[in-house]
Order: structure tokens, then sequence, then C-alpha cells
């Protein structure tokens, strides 16, 4: 009888927790129908609906509120209704609010981020210009967080057909921005340098640069930094600190070339690259670029994510100088801050792997099986994300703690992992040969065409 009452206990609280999720979601589809319906011309001036709506978008935790047809309803009618900014902003948070949800299907994300961008892009002007180019930016991240990568490539690929014609070099320097990132995510890294360069060539100082630009800090000067500083990022994953630096140092030339480095906000992402790569050179000067990283970090007010890389990086170069306490210290830290603040391993900071950095900790101090416990984790996660470079290394770690226990078999499992996904990236590299950005630059020039961003205009 006893069992009988806790077994419809336990039957009766899975329903009231299903129950409460289900309000809870409707509450929140509710809320956004009744703000929205209450703007119209009369109150469009009046931002508090608008503000809700916004709040109301990201505040939705797990529903897919882009296939509501009410919501979206509400939406279409209110470009009647509201100016072109707001109507933008509703539109572009509305789509954007679903990417980092993990129950949201990534093919309703790229369908309505490429429904909005067609529909909208080659009318639009000024902000609403931006904003678009903003959104088929952040359109990156369901194609590489799924295994829809090659869509994504061929989708861009034509997007780039498109803005060639219009010679749009802003809308240009995304499409291969992001590229870019396709290729690196594959591993790919000589297509991603390409792709980049490409990119970083198409910025100029004519691209809007006003403060409520969306994608300030990602075009003119300021866009320049960021395609370095990305660009050695790359580099350092392969590591390739020599490699890595070059690009780091063009980067770290043209943030002391702005007039306002004030304004510029990845500053601390560009200091952390450079002393991440100085301390793969180990140089003593990776000392200086983590105490400017950290002042930066400090003066930007703690951002939890960046200071959880900072204790990630901090603790790999106190490993590499055999100072094993102070490494899985701030390892430690920059775990417990990740699973705290549930970050995943990809943000626009970097790739967070401090785990990686446990375990080799932990095989130096002859734990192998502590290593593995915090390796399998991240591989999935790595799988999840299609970060094919960390995969690799993360997979050659975990083969070598298993060989250590003299588990043989699962590490010949895993050796074979890593030589199947060796023999993919040679035949894509193969399939995607590209000629150098600088050969490709030569060729043009003597065809006098060229194809840098001085020979191209702005929408």
């Amino acid at each position: 009888m006893l069992k009988i009452k806790n077994l419809l206990l336990i039957f009766i609280s899975i329903f009231i927790l299903s129950t409460a999720s289900i309000c809870q979601s409707n509450a929140i589809e509710d809320s956004i129908l009744i703000n929205l319906n209450k703007i119209n011309e009369k109150t469009f001036n009046n931002t508090i609906y608008y503000d809700k709506v916004i709040k109301l978008f990201w505040d939705n935790e797990n529903k897919n509120l882009l296939t509501n047809n009410k919501i979206n309803s509400e939406i279409k009618r209110l470009e009647g209704s509201l100016d072109k900014k707001r109507c933008t902003d509703i539109n572009i948070n509305f789509i954007i609010s679903h990417l980092y949800l993990n129950t949201i299907p990534n093919e309703d994300i790229i369908k309505s981020g490429q429904n909005y961008f067609e529909n909208n892009f080659n009318k639009a002007t000024g902000y609403e210009y931006y904003s678009i180019l903003s959104l088929l930016r952040e359109m990156r991240i369901p194609f590489r967080n799924s295994n829809k990568i090659k869509d994504g490539i061929e989708y861009y690929n034509k997007l780039e057909n498109n803005v060639t014609v219009k010679k749009d070099s802003a809308a240009l320097s995304i499409v291969y921005q992001v590229l870019s990132g396709f290729y690196n995510r594959l591993s790919l890294t000589e297509n991603a340098e390409y792709y980049m360069l490409k990119s970083a060539d198409y910025l100029n100082d004519n691209q809007n640069f006003k403060i409520d630009n969306p994608l300030l800090g990602l075009l003119g000067k300021q866009g320049k930094i960021n395609r370095f500083s990305v660009l050695g990022s790359y580099f350092l994953d392969n590591e390739d600190p020599k490699y890595a630096e070059k690009y780091l140092i063009k980067a770290i030339n043209e943030f002391n070339n702005l007039n306002d480095k004030k304004s510029f906000n990845e500053s601390s992402y560009l200091f952390m690259q450079m002393a991440k790569c100085k301390s793969q050179l180990r140089s003593d000067s990776a000392t200086y670029y983590f105490a400017k990283t950290k002042t930066i970090i400090n003066n930007e007010n703690n951002v939890p994510l960046f200071v959880a890389h900072y204790y990630m990086e901090l603790g790999s170069d106190f490993l590499w100088k055999g100072k094993l306490d102070s490494a899985i210290y701030y390892e430690k830290k920059s775990i417990d801050l990740m699973d705290s603040m549930k970050f995943i391993i990809p943000s626009f900071f970097g790739n967070l792997i401090p785990n990686y950095y446990y375990a080799k900790i932990k095989l130096l101090q002859n734990k192998p099986e502590e290593a593995i416990i915090a390796l399998t984790p991240e591989i999935k996660a790595l799988k999840q994300f299609n970060l094919v470079t960390l995969l690799l290394k993360e997979l050659k770690l975990l083969s070598e703690a298993y060989l250590t226990l003299g588990k043989n078999k699962e590490a010949v499992k895993v050796l074979n992992e890593i030589l199947n996904l060796k023999e993919q990236i040679e035949i894509e590299q193969k399939a995607n040969k590209l000629i150098s950005f600088e050969v490709e630059k030569k060729n043009a020039r003597r065809c006098n065409w060229n194809c840098s961003s001085e020979g191209t205009a702005n929408q």
C-alpha cells in the first residue's frame, strides 16, 4: 500500500511540474500577444509596450515562438504602426532570442532568419540595413551548431554572388567572416584564413560607424582589429603561436591607431589572445599581457564569461611553467564559473574548454581516471558544436589517459576516431582547395580589377 501511495505521489509531482511548465510557457506567449496588441498608432510613442515585448522575447527559456502564427501576425501588423527602427528591433530580437535555446530546432531559426533577410535586405537603409547585416552574421550559429555547416557554406556562397553584384563592401565582409568561421569549425584552417583576410580587405573607413550601429566593432578600423585577432585565435587553437603572433601584432597596431579606444568593446579579447600567444611561445611577456587583460576585465565590471576565460588561460600558463597547484586552482575556478553560469563552449569570446587543461594536469599527476571524467562531457559538447580542431586535441589526450590506465581497447577505439576525423579533413581540404589570398590579389591586379574594399562602395 505504501509503495502505491509513493508511486501516486511521484506521478502527481511529475504532472504538477509539467503543468506548471506548460502554464509558464503559455504565460510568456499570452504576455507577448497582450503587449504586441497594445502597440498601435496611438501608443507607438510610448516605449513601455515595445520594451516589454523585447524583454519577454529574451525571458522565453524553451518555447519555439517562431512558429506561433498569432505572434507572427501581430509582428507583421506592426509594420504599419511602428517606426522602422522599432519595427526592425522587434523582428530581429524575435529571431535572435531563439539562437541560444537548446530546445529550438535549428531549421526553424534558419528558415525565419533567411525569410526576414531575403524579404527586407534589398530595401533596407541606415539602421535597418546594419541591423539586418547583424542578423546575417548571427545566423551562422544555427548552421554551425548542427550538422548543417555545409548547407551554411552553400547559402553564404550564394549571398556572396548577390552582394558582389551590388558592390556592397560591408555585406561582403560579413559574408566572408561567416564563411571563415564555418571552415575553421571544420578544421580547414587555410580556407578559414583565406576568407578572413578577404573579410578584412572589404573593410573601410567609409562604413557606418555611429554608436547605435548594431555592427559597431565589426566594421571599419575596429572591424580589422576583430578580424586579425580572431584569425590569430584560429592558429592558437592549432598551437601555432608564431604564425598567430603576426596577426595579433596587426590587430594591436590597428588598436593603437584608434582615435577612440574606449569605444572598442573587444579589447579584453584582443589582449587575452596575445597573452595566450605569448604563453604558448613561452615568453616572459605573457605576464604583462595577462596583467593588462585583467585590468581591462576589471574595468568592464568583471563580466563572468570574460573572467572564466581569463582563469582558463592563466591556468594554462601556470601549467607549462610546471606550477601545477596554481594551474589546477585557476582551471577549477574556470570550471566552477562555467558550470554555475551554464556557459557553453563557443561564444563571442572564444572557446571555453577548462576541462581540457584540468585533464592535462591530472595526467601529469598520474590520475588518468580523473582526466577521463573531465574530458568525456567536454568531448561530447565539442562534437555537438562541430569544433573539430579542439576535438582532435581532446581525443588525443583521452587516448593517452586510457593508455596510462592500461585500457588499450578503449585507447585504440579513440585513436581510430582520430584517424577517421583526419581522413575526413584531408578529403575536405582537397575538395575545397584555394589559392592563397595574396596570390588572388596579385592575379586581380594583373587583370586591372581591384578586389580590395577600395574598389567597392557601401550601400
